[in-house]
């Protein structure tokens, strides 16, 4: 009875973990940590998790055609958001989306044979979005954990709220 228990224990954990990517796990690894394996070029503090965000050099990161990634912490130096850039060529989205589909839970897609290409997955408390514009040339990959998604949001409401007030005021 206690190893069906331990083995129900490690399989829930596993089960709730957020993802890991680039060796970086959303909600859980530190500032320094990150620093410690990565060369960071400071980026400012973001406006929705109030905390530090960085650039990583692509060449670091191992992942073919990769133009950019910026890592967001939160107040605490946590580890709230991977933010990440790739060209859009032929098949790139189908093939990113093939390997998150492998890993993940998948919750959302619209992928049209023309037009916008979207799909959203989930991991433990954190989303991972895979977004190609049909105009544009990039495909965004963005892995954002719950409690920084929750702040953006607020934050929209909140501008919302202000416009709303605003108009209002003027009429």
């Amino acid at each position: 009875m206690n190893k069906l228990a331990l083995l129900l224990t490690l399989f829930s954990v596993t089960v709730f973990a957020d993802p890991t990517v680039f060796k970086m796990e959303l909600g859980k690894s530190t500032e320094q940590e990150i620093k410690n394996m990565y060369s960071l070029k400071k980026e400012g503090i973001n406006k929705y998790s109030n905390g530090n965000q960085y650039y990583i050099n692509p060449s670091e990161l191992n992942l073919s055609d990769l133009k950019s990634t910026l890592i967001i912490f939160n107040e605490k130096n946590i580890l709230v958001g991977v933010s990440s850039v790739l060209p859009k060529k032929s098949g790139k989205f189908k093939y990113l989306y093939n390997i998150l589909n492998s890993k993940y839970k998948l919750v959302k897609e619209e992928i049209p044979f023309v037009g916008d290409k979207f799909a959203k997955f989930k991991d433990g408390k954190s989303e991972i979005i895979l977004d190609a514009p049909h105009l544009g040339f990039q495909i965004y990959l963005d892995y954002l954990h719950s409690n920084f998604i929750d702040a953006v949001n607020k934050a929209k409401l909140e501008k919302e709220k202000q416009r709303r007030q605003n108009d209002a005021s003027v009429l």
